[in-house]
């Protein structure tokens, strides 16, 4: 079941409109949480932020299940969501493209992943000591990531001299109905200061 709570934003939060928020909570599938924040944009129009962190993939008998039902109770959100404009998906998934879990959000969800690097990358040390790919951002509707870049170096991170044990991600978003260009920084570690691309 999805559990949705209102957030109430003081006046003066530093934003020209104001946004939106609500969370929405997973709590028949794990305690895990989604956040949604509603960004008014020019022309009346808006875009869906969604920000949320999926259960790590334990190999056991309970997790990866729990994944798939997370997993599909976030699409079944999103789609819920596409009719009111552009949507974007990000946070620590704890799974590349290819784990089933994050597959199926992808599919179920029609969402498209970041541009790929061509190469590996790595925005997280587990807590087993896995170097993972999991810190994502997809995209829906009118909007796509035009570039984007991980902060801090993989050294750092893997010799684990970071303030977290995940690089923030940094992501262009390109809204394509209007000649518009939103530098948003996502998944930005706890404790670290999120700055756009353009700063």
């Amino acid at each position: 079941m999805l559990v949705r709570s209102d957030i109430e934003l003081s006046p003066g939060a530093g934003l020209a409109a104001k946004p939106s928020v609500s969370s929405w909570s997973f709590n028949d599938w794990g305690d895990r949480v989604v956040q949604v924040v509603q960004l008014p944009l020019a022309n009346d129009r808006s875009i869906s932020l969604l920000h949320t962190h999926l259960t790590f993939p334990h190999q056991n008998g309970h997790d990866p299940p729990m994944r798939q039902k997370q997993a599909g109770k976030l699409a079944e959100l999103i789609n819920q969501l596409q009719s009111e404009g552009p949507l974007m998906l990000f946070g620590d998934l704890n799974g590349d493209l290819q784990d089933a879990a994050v597959a199926s959000l992808q599919r179920s969800a029609q969402l498209t992943p970041m541009p790929d690097k061509g190469s590996a990358w790595v925005s997280h040390v587990a807590h087993t000591g896995a170097p993972m790919a999991c810190d994502h951002v997809f995209t829906r509707g009118s909007c796509k990531i035009g570039s984007w870049d991980l902060g801090y170096s993989e050294e750092g991170l893997l010799a684990g001299t970071l303030l977290s044990d995940h690089r923030p991600l940094h992501a262009e978003v390109q809204l394509l109905a209007a000649v518009e260009s939103c530098p948003v920084a996502c998944a930005a570690p706890p404790g670290q200061s999120q700055q756009s691309p353009a700063s």
